[in-house]
């Protein structure tokens, strides 16, 4: 009995392109794109971040700006306020750039648009300001338009307030 054998290849190390097709991605592949995946998510941090220091800081700066034309504002109305009446004081802080101006003055509001009377201030600011005596803002809505109310105390009984848009912010 004889026995036939049949030639068997020699197993030897794969060469380098069948490698490449079985593994797909190769280390530098790999690495591009690790630096890339990395790149990609470091800048969309960095533009989160600086979007929202940007924001913070044009709302600040707004704030700001409020806060001090209010103060003036108030001052110029604490001049002009005299008899029963506080029409006087509305037409003069107009007259100085104020667009939305709110008096409270013997019991009573002053409104210097139409939209932006007594109504448009919420009882707790109302308080803090004209029963304590302490300068206010809040963000208040004025139909659909978010606005920032600041209220400004001239003396025990009356009350400098004013309305900003904050559309824009």
């Amino acid at each position: 009995m004889s026995t036939i054998t049949a030639p068997t290849p020699a197993i030897g190390p794969l060469d380098a392109s069948s490698k490449r097709a079985r593994s797909g991605f190769g280390l530098r592949r790999r690495i591009l794109l690790i630096f890339t995946l990395g790149a990609l998510v470091l800048s969309a941090l960095l533009a989160f971040l600086t979007y929202g220091f940007a924001r913070s800081s044009v709302v600040q700066e707004h704030d700001r700006t409020a806060v001090d034309a209010t103060r003036r504002n108030a001052i110029t109305a604490a001049g002009a306020l005299a008899g029963p009446s506080a029409e006087r004081a509305i037409e003069r802080v107009t007259g100085s750039g104020a667009d939305r101006p709110l008096i409270w003055y013997n019991d009573r509001w002053w409104p210097g648009a139409a939209r932006y009377d007594g109504e448009a201030v919420p009882d707790d600011l109302r308080g803090r300001v004209v029963d304590d005596g302490v300068a206010s803002r809040m963000i208040v809505e004025v139909g659909s338009e978010p606005n920032l109310l600041v209220g400004y105390p001239i003396d025990a009984t009356t009350s400098y307030f004013e309305f900003f848009s904050l559309g824009d912010v």
